[in-house]
C-alpha cells in the first residue's frame, strides 16, 4: 500500500504563533504519512516558534525563518521547493486529523480525474477541542462568484490544477489570497466534497484574518464581483440567486434543490466510500 501512496506537499506559514504551532506541526507529523514533503515559512517569530520548529525539524522537507512579505508570499516561497503531485497548507494555528494525508491520498489515487477536493469544515476552540463539524449540503462553485470562501484547511489540489492556474498565489489581494486561488480553480475544474473532515480550524483571538480592520469580507465581495464579469449570462443569473438565497430559510431552499438536482449548478459533487470496493466514488 505504502508503495502506491502519492508524495504530498503541504507548506505551514506562521508568524508568532508559538502558542498553537505545536500542535499543528504534531498534527501534520504524527500521521506517519510515508511519503510527505512538509515545509514550513516562519515570518522571523520572536516567540519562540523558531525553536518549536527546531524541535521538529527531522520531520520536515525544508524550513525558513526570516521576514517575508506576508500570508501569499510566504506561501510560495513555501511551494516554491516542493515536490509533491499533490498539494495543501495548513495555517499555523490550525491543524490536520490523524486520518487526512491517508484520506487525501486515496480519494485521488481511486479517482484520477479529480483536481481538487473539499473536506468537511470543522472548528476547534481556542484550547484545541473539536467543536463543529457541519455537512455543506448546498454550498456550490456558484457561492465562490457570490463572495463565499471555503474552509482553507480542508482544500487539497493536484499539482497539474496548480500549474495550470498560475503555480502561486497573488501577494496582491492580501488576507484573501486564498479565495483568489479558488476563484482559479473553479475556472478550470469543479471541487468535489470529501465526507469527512480533513482540516479544522481554530477560533483564537490573535487570528489576523479576523481583524475587522483588514475588511476580509468586504474584499472577497468585491473580487468576486469583479469574476463574476467574465461568466456568461446564465451564470451570473446563477450567482445572483445564491447570492439572495442565504440565511437559514435560504439554506434550507438550496438544500432541498441540490437534492433535487445533485450534478446541478446549485450542487456540489460529491463522492463517498464504497465499502464492496473498497475505493472513493462519485456518487
Amino acid at each position: 500500500m505504502t508503495n502506491d501512496l502519492p508524495r504530498i506537499s503541504v507548506v505551514t506559514p506562521s508568524l508568532d504563533q508559538g502558542r498553537y504551532l505545536e500542535r499543528t506541526l504534531g498534527s501534520v507529523l504524527d500521521q506517519g504519512y510515508p511519503s510527505l514533503d512538509y515545509r514550513v515559512v516562519d515570518g522571523g517569530s520572536t516567540d519562540g516558534s523558531v525553536e518549536i520548529i527546531r524541535r521538529h525539524a527531522d520531520g520536515l522537507s525544508w524550513w525558513v525563518s526570516e521576514p517575508d512579505g506576508g500570508l501569499a508570499d510566504a506561501l510560495n516561497k513555501g511551494f516554491a521547493g516542493s515536490d509533491g503531485e499533490l498539494m495543501g497548507w495548513i495555517n499555523s494555528s490550525d491543524a490536520h486529523f490523524p486520518w487526512t494525508l491517508h484520506t487525501v491520498a486515496r480519494v485521488f489515487r481511486d479517482l484520477p480525474e479529480l483536481d481538487w477536493i473539499i473536506g468537511l469544515p470543522s472548528h476547534l476552540s481556542e484550547d484545541g477541542e473539536l467543536i463543529d463539524v457541519w455537512k455543506p449540503y448546498y454550498w456550490a462553485p456558484a457561492d465562490l462568484y457570490a463572495g463565499k470562501t471555503l474552509q482553507q484547511e480542508g482544500v487539497f489540489w493536484r499539482r497539474r490544477l496548480w500549474e495550470r492556474a498560475g503555480s502561486r498565489l497573488d501577494p496582491a489581494v492580501g488576507w484573501i489570497c486564498d479565495f483568489e486561488l479558488w476563484l482559479r480553480f473553479a475556472r478550470l475544474a469543479r471541487p468535489y466534497l470529501v465526507p469527512v473532515p480533513l482540516g479544522a480550524f481554530r477560533f483564537h483571538a490573535d487570528q489576523r484574518g479576523m481583524d475587522p480592520a483588514l475588511h476580509y469580507r468586504d474584499d472577497m465581495s468585491a473580487l468576486a464581483a469583479e469574476a463574476r464579469r467574465s461568466l456568461p449570462p446564465a451564470a451570473r443569473r446563477c450567482c445572483g440567486l445564491v447570492a439572495r438565497l442565504d440565511g437559514e430559510a435560504g439554506g434550507a431552499a438550496r438544500t432541498a434543490l441540490a437534492r433535487l438536482a445533485p450534478r446541478g449548478p446549485l450542487a456540489l459533487p460529491r463522492i463517498r466510500f464504497d465499502r464492496p470496493s473498497r475505493r472513493w466514488r462519485v456518487v
